[in-house]
């Protein structure tokens, strides 16, 4: 007999690559703490993994790919060094891999590097529609350290598109850099979408 492996794609920037970002404080002579850059271990999709290889409906061989790329913006190539967008990494991913489910978390990045809001927005409805037409469920992600207008955006977007929603709220526990997850709370976002999850898949 074959088993059927349940998959699950996430996609995004920093938030899904799990990136963490600490400050030491400094030491004389220096006045200024310095930023110590490391990654989650484990970060929201290898921790999303464990919990689904642990539920019996999804099976011990769930599989859960992490393809994000810190720095990595959804409408603009180039972002943080990154050759690749979002929306330009979508539909290869979405091909190679029949996926179950797809969770979408990016942005972020966009209005940073000098994109704008409605590009970000039109980007990651593109990559919504894509994951959606290769049979995949989609959930789009937003995350509260966002811009309050981007995170209403999305939220607009997503009811247009009837996309499933995950929102990592303030329950989410952020490092001293105010952007990056902690280590509990990229934990606390696997425990966010595992129940999105549960409660989309029959």
């Amino acid at each position: 007999t074959i088993a059927r492996v349940f998959r699950v794609l996430t996609i995004g920037d920093s938030f899904t690559e799990g990136q963490l970002v600490e400050r030491i404080p400094p030491v004389p002579p220096s006045t200024t703490p310095t930023q110590v850059y490391s990654f989650a271990n484990p970060p929201y999709p290898e921790a999303l993994e464990t919990l689904l290889r642990a539920d019996p409906r999804f099976g011990r061989t769930a599989d859960v790919d992490n393809e994000g790329a810190s720095g990595e913006c959804a409408s603009i190539r180039g972002c943080s060094g990154n050759v690749t967008s979002g929306q330009s990494r979508i539909e290869a991913l979405t091909t190679a891999k029949k996926y179950d489910v797809v969770i979408i978390l990016e942005g972020f990045n966009d209005l940073n590097a000098g994109g704008s809001l409605g590009g970000a927005i039109d980007a990651l409805r593109f990559m919504g529609r894509t994951a959606r037409s290769s049979g995949a469920t989609v959930l789009m992600g937003r995350i509260h350290v966002m811009r309050s207008d981007m995170w209403d955006q999305i939220r607009t977007m997503a009811g247009q598109e009837q996309f499933a929603r995950v929102d990592f709220d303030t329950r989410v526990q952020i490092g001293e850099d105010r952007v990056h997850p902690t280590q509990a709370g990229y934990e606390t976002m696997a425990g966010f979408v595992f129940g999105a999850i549960r409660s989309l898949i029959p």
